[in-house]
């Protein structure tokens, strides 16, 4: 699911204060599965649950590394709670403070505007998970673009895959964005192991190992490679 850029730019625009009582007192109504994009074209998107538990600040989220890898925004954000004046859905952090806060739409999405100490925009939220309506084959889930980031950082490099019927291999192509450091490895194919994905050069030698994380999703902790800070979380994700 991608929200479409003029359309949602015309919802923000358009939405308006409903009845306070129209506005949910209890997590119930709008708990569940969420999807989150950004709103330039071929910007990321991730899919979260908003919880019904309730937690300092709300009530609370699960937030997977796939949404704080493609958001790093998110990485501050531990609970969730509707704006009693306006009917938007805030995300907090730990000391109750608005990191975004989503505001309603005409289309029922809902469009985010910063909160207390943010800078990010142009994110909007939409009920549901688009995958479990039409969830792709192995071949399609491992074709198309994908990339490495670090947790909080610029994306570093971004690949083409294609994928054989079973999902399990195929070829790989280094495409721009891709940052020096990156571009000059020989990736050249790509192959599943359990849940390790490798990332080899054409004899087949492993070049980078990523463990899965969800089906868009793999990370490692690079504290062994040289390409990149000691220590440091990395993903291998794919773009939408």
């Amino acid at each position: 699911m991608k929200l479409n850029l003029l359309g949602a730019a015309a919802a923000l625009l358009m939405a308006v204060p409903a009845l306070a009582a129209d506005w949910p007192d209890s997590p119930d109504a709008l708990g569940g599965t969420w999807t989150m994009d950004g709103l330039t074209e071929g910007s990321d998107s991730c899919v979260f649950q908003l919880g019904v538990d309730e937690t300092i600040g709300g009530w609370t989220i699960n937030l997977p590394n796939t949404c704080k890898r493609s958001f790093p925004v998110l990485t501050a954000v531990t609970a969730w709670r509707v704006n009693p004046e306006t009917g938007a859905i805030v995300l907090a952090d730990a000391e109750r403070h608005a990191v975004l806060e989503f505001e309603r739409a005409a289309d029922g999405g809902y469009v985010a505007h910063p909160g207390d100490g943010s800078d990010a925009t142009g994110l909007a939220i939409q009920k549901g998970d688009p995958a479990e309506r039409h969830p792709p084959t192995p071949q399609e889930a491992m074709t198309g673009t994908w990339r490495i980031s670090a947790l909080g950082a610029a994306h570093l490099c971004t690949f083409e895959l294609t994928s054989d019927a079973k999902g399990r291999s195929g070829q790989i192509t280094v495409r721009q964005p891709c940052s020096s450091e990156w571009a000059g490895r020989p990736f050249t194919r790509w192959s599943i192991s359990g849940k390790t994905i490798s990332l080899n050069d054409a004899r087949g030698n492993s070049i980078l190992e990523f463990r899965r994380v969800d089906q868009f999703t793999f990370e490692r902790t690079s504290s062994d490679d040289p390409y990149s800070r000691r220590g440091e979380m990395m993903f291998f994700g794919k773009v939408f």
